[in-house]
């Protein structure tokens, strides 16, 4: 049972912990206008800012599923 709910488990933690830090950073840097300023720079944010936070968050929940399996 715990090897199937697992990667839900460790899905849930990310979103709650990680998912929602980002989007509170990300909302804050659009109420500040830093996005703008990034595209009059010529500065891409998709790649600048979302793309890292993807593959860290992506790389997390995938180390943390082997985490919780070996574990269990």
């Amino acid at each position: 049972l715990c090897r199937e709910l697992g990667p839900l488990l460790v899905a849930f933690v990310v979103t709650a912990r990680s998912a929602t830090a980002i989007a509170t950073e990300i909302g804050g840097m659009v109420t500040s206008h830093q996005i703008e300023s990034y595209v009059s720079f010529g500065v891409d944010p998709i790649g600048h800012l979302a793309a890292p936070r993807f593959l860290g968050v992506t790389s997390s929940v995938f180390l943390l599923n082997l985490y919780l399996i070996q574990s269990v």
